[in-house]
């Protein structure tokens, strides 16, 4: 028997006892102004923390506590071949709207087990205070999904953080797919052979000379982007350094998608005349700051649509706008041209706009308003440089 302190476990925790969300002994729950740091702890003691995922890794590795599996409520223990890793749910994950306390597909579709999850909805803590009304409530669901006969249960959602102990291929096989958008291995046991430390360094190696032949390629008008890119993506494969299934699953059909649906809209904005409608209005409000209004509008509608488009759909939708703005305002078309790349560019709007703003969003304690926080003064400085770049150097 030994208490928090005296136990090494409250150096684990990041702020300490404020970690501790709930103290269970014999299936009830012990009254939180009777838990700090020299309450004694006893054999089979349930706790419920909340902390940082580093302090999760220190609590899996640590030989004093057992994790329960969330899905299958009994001990986990670590075995060879497993490895422990986080990943953010995507659209395609079958967890996706299923309840929490009943994750046979963890166990169907992946073989994993659950370890520890943050909510989405919990990503606006900067510094988690685990005492927070918001942990504390998630926390009494997850005991009780059960409340005067009615299903209060918490159903995953997109956006959910995990950490799952999974099989040793879980990351090769998951990292590209659309089933989640983060997959990062935190811990593995060590059963690996002495051989893949060097062939992760042959790949490596190799995989950075095909970069560098791509970019040779295009670089010097040898090939053009499009065939550099298909015929390096066939040489990663033909020699080893990625599999076949990975290369396929690296294309995200929801993107692909996205942009094929985009030029259909971009056509039908180019020949219904609401390009010219659009481009006449901009062209009017404009037309008394000069040549600079007209390249800012440009700049500002192709970024206020990447908020919500990727950058490629942005492009094929405003060109045609851009192209009509270019003949209304006589505004030469590369500069026009040069302002609409800047602008689809900056990505950095909202969580929605592009993957890697999706992944920070998911594994950081953000919120949807953080981005426009941060963004927004990028934005305008990139805008402010950009205009009067083209407008400088651009000119014929």
């Amino acid at each position: 028997l030994a208490s928090f302190r005296s136990s090494g476990l409250l150096d684990m925790l990041s702020l300490g006892m404020a970690d501790v969300v709930r103290l269970e002994r014999f299936g009830a729950e012990v009254p939180p102004r009777d838990v700090d740091e020299d309450t004694i702890l006893q054999q089979y003691d349930l706790l419920y923390i909340w902390s940082p995922i580093e302090t999760v890794e220190d609590l899996i590795s640590s030989s004093s506590v057992s994790l329960i599996a969330l899905n299958a409520g009994s001990e986990h223990y670590r075995s060879e071949g497993r490895s422990i890793a986080e990943v953010v749910l995507d659209g395609l994950c079958p967890l996706v709207r299923e309840r929490m306390v009943s994750t046979k597909q963890l166990d169907d579709y992946y073989n994993a087990n659950c370890l520890a999850v943050r909510p989405c909805f919990m990503q606006h803590f900067r510094q988690p205070e685990a005492r927070a009304s918001e942990v504390q409530e998630f926390v009494r669901i997850l005991r009780h999904p059960m409340k005067d006969g009615r299903d209060v249960a918490y159903h995953f959602c997109i956006g959910d953080d995990l950490i799952l102990d999974v099989p040793g291929n879980f990351h090769s096989r998951y990292a590209d797919s659309g089933h989640f958008s983060l997959v990062r291995e935190l811990m593995r046991e060590e059963d690996e052979s002495s051989e893949a430390a060097p062939r992760q360094g042959h790949i490596q190696l190799v995989g950075g000379l095909l970069l560098a032949l791509m970019i040779t390629l295009v670089a010097s008008d040898t090939m053009p982007l499009l065939e550099a890119s298909l015929l390096t993506a066939f040489l990663f494969v033909g020699s080893g350094c990625l599999s076949q299934q990975r290369a396929f699953s690296a294309i995200n059909l929801r993107t692909v998608l996205t942009i094929v649906g985009a030029f259909g809209v971009g056509k039908a904005v180019g020949k219904s005349n609401i390009a010219k409608v659009l481009a006449t209005a901009l062209c009017g409000c404009l037309a008394p700051f000069g040549k600079r209004g007209l390249l800012a509008g440009i700049f500002s509608a192709t970024a206020a649509l990447g908020i919500v488009f990727h950058a490629t759909a942005v492009v094929i939708l405003m060109f045609p706008v851009a192209q009509e703005m270019s003949d209304a305002g006589g505004l030469p078309l590369h500069e026009a041209i040069a302002m609409l790349m800047m602008a689809a560019t900056c990505q950095v709007l909202s969580p929605v706009s592009y993957q890697t703003n999706i992944m920070a969003f998911s594994s950081g304690y953000y919120t949807f308003v953080d981005f426009p926080k941060v963004g927004f003064g990028i934005v305008v400085l990139v805008g402010t440089v950009s205009v009067s770049c083209v407008d400088v150097l651009l000119v014929r």
